[in-house]
């Protein structure tokens, strides 16, 4: 299978360490405001002979900063941690995709306006698929179109999200080619168990162990996805170029339950 030089994971990665420095920033506020209390507190005659009446004031404000930094902190880690997670899924999606051969051709992390496509896969049978991974362990349910992550909703809307990727990433691959192309939207988790349902919306949602097998059966031959793999130089250029970015706005037209990415 042809590489790419963006390596899957690469951006949630980045997000991960910038996360990281935002929670070790808020942890070394959060120790100088102890510092600062341990001071005060200790001190409380010498700044009320300098201060007076504003020495209260300070210490009140002081003792409020651990309150007020440790929430910010836990959300800051919390958001670290699933930073970790994603890009850690990512990668282990990458390393699967790797093991297709030579009539697939991979790219990963590609920058869209609603956000990076962790992957999109062409293949010389006459494929073309949008893979978006999820790292929530647990178990998943589609229920009345939408996603349960052990009965919850998922913190985000991934169906609306994944199609919004679809119908960008469409327009700019029929730009390229010159021709409507048709492409399977995958939300794939690689730690949970995924009750097997039908496509929503025509995103089909599954587990890791049934990637491959999806890949390989779900390739449409039509005039539309012959064209992709004769200009997958073209198509790299134009997703990695940056001009790409604008192009296109989500159709959410009638009917898209049953093809929402296939011909009008």
């Amino acid at each position: 299978m042809p590489r790419h030089p963006v390596h899957a994971g690469a951006s949630t990665r980045k997000m991960a360490r910038r996360r990281r420095l935002i929670a070790f920033l808020l942890a070394g506020g959060l120790l100088l405001a102890a510092v600062a209390l341990w001071f005060a507190l200790h001190n409380v005659l010498l700044l009320a002979i300098l201060v007076g009446a504003g020495a209260l004031v300070g210490i009140i404000l002081l003792s409020a900063l651990p309150d007020f930094f440790e929430p910010l902190l836990s959300r800051s880690l919390g958001a670290y941690r699933r930073a970790v997670r994603g890009a850690a899924a990512e990668e282990q999606m990458g390393a699967l995709l790797a093991t297709l051969d030579e009539t697939y051709c991979v790219f990963h992390d590609v920058p869209s306006p609603y956000g990076n496509i962790d992957h999109v896969v062409l293949s010389q049978h006459g494929g073309v698929f949008l893979l978006e991974t999820k790292s929530h362990p647990g178990r998943v349910h589609i229920v009345s179109g939408t996603i349960l992550i052990n009965r919850r909703r998922a913190e985000k809307d991934f169906i609306a999200q994944t199609l919004r990727n679809t119908y960008w990433l469409r327009d700019v691959l029929s730009q390229v080619v010159g021709l409507r192309v048709w492409i399977t939207p995958l939300i794939v988790f690689t730690r949970a168990f995924v009750v097997p349902s039908p496509p929503t919306k025509g995103v089909l949602v599954i587990n890791r162990k049934y990637l491959l097998q999806t890949l390989t059966k779900r390739a449409n031959a039509t005039p539309g996805n012959a064209q992709p793999w004769v200009f997958r130089e073209q198509i790299r250029e134009a997703l990695y170029s940056g001009k790409a970015r604008g192009a296109g706005q989500p159709r959410m037209r009638r009917g898209i339950g049953a093809t929402p990415t296939g011909p009008a």
